[in-house]
């Protein structure tokens, strides 16, 4: 059982997460916090597997890297702030009004292992990383990219298109065990030290063309 603690200054969101997670029998909301000293208090508390947190929160922040997973759930508007929650520690970054299958299998993956994002903060992070990069891909990743075959290929444009595993899964009709050993084999294809490196990646083979 996945136990969840949700930290959202709005009563209305609370109350409507809490109720879109009571549909995965693998998902228990253990408390539900409207500020992030609160969170505090009930994380040291609780001990919560995962925390679903609205960074525009004040002190939001604070709470990533603290612990427990952290997925990001917030506002569109907030997409410039993908970067510094990754960097924090957060392990995923959605948008409210992401379907509940779509929720539920972000806190599935993340507990797994994996980092999610929705395309609009993928998009955020990979142009983040091809200003600081120069936005080319260089000789080495673009000789691994020619290796790849097909299915990798596929896996790779929909991870750079900040798509899930069980949304990977639901596309090219494969189960997400089959998509984690891709992603996995991905990440040791490119030398990358996790999902998000190679999303960028996949990112900038897509710009190239």
């Amino acid at each position: 059982m996945i136990e969840v603690l949700i930290v959202d200054g709005e009563e209305a969101a609370r109350s409507g997460l809490a109720t879109a997670l009571e549909g995965d029998p693998g998902i228990q909301v253990t408390g539900a916090a409207r500020d992030a000293r609160t969170a505090k208090s009930m994380m040291r508390e609780l001990s919560p597997d995962m925390m679903l947190v609205d960074v525009r929160l004040p002190g939001a922040a604070d709470l990533l890297g603290r612990g427990p997973r952290v997925l990001v759930l917030t506002s569109p508007a907030a997409a410039g702030r993908v970067c510094g929650s990754l960097r924090r520690g957060a392990s995923g970054f959605l948008f409210k009004g992401s379907p509940p299958d779509v929720l539920n299998g972000a806190i599935h993956s993340i507990v797994d292992g994996g980092v999610v994002l929705a395309p609009m903060a993928a998009r955020e992070l990979a142009d983040a990383y091809i200003r600081q990069a120069g936005g080319i891909l260089d000789e080495v990743h673009s000789e691994r990219l020619q290796r790849l075959n097909d299915k990798e290929r596929a896996v790779l444009d929909l991870l750079a298109a900040g798509r899930s595993n069980a949304e990977i899964g639901g596309e090219l009709y494969m189960s997400e065990g089959t998509v984690k050993g891709y992603v996995s084999g991905l990440i040791s294809t490119f030398k990358a030290s996790n999902r998000v490196q190679v999303a960028v990646i996949g990112y900038q083979a897509r710009l190239a063309g």
